[in-house]
């Protein structure tokens, strides 16, 4: 998500300059919805030029907004995991979610 004018900036930095309400202002920052939006725009490039399989990385709250734009039903209130694998199908137009926020991988084989 874009930080607007926030971004590069710590916590102390946005109250020196802002105040302690700096969150109510209007910095601009990207919206939920812009996020969502940008996103599905690069999944439509990558469904318009399809391969086998593609991987997408990137921070959780875009993705997570993402996988909601793309799949309506889906319950994304869970924050995604550091790592965290989501898997997505598409076929007839129509996006579904067989995995979200699976850390499996992370967990010790022993």
């Amino acid at each position: 998500m874009r930080g607007g004018l926030i971004e590069g900036t710590t916590e102390a930095e946005r109250i020196e300059k802002w105040g302690e309400g700096w969150r109510e202002r209007d910095l601009g920052l990207e919206t939920r919805e812009e996020g969502a939006s940008r996103g599905k725009a690069f999944i439509d490039q990558i469904v318009h030029d399809p391969a086998d399989n593609v991987l997408v990385v990137s921070h959780g709250a875009i993705l997570r907004h993402l996988l909601k734009a793309l799949v309506p039903d889906l319950d994304v209130e869970e924050r995604l995991d550091n790592t965290a694998v989501s898997v997505l199908h598409y076929e007839n137009g129509t996006f579904t979610c067989e995995r979200y926020n699976c850390t499996k991988h992370l967990q010790s084989q022993d």
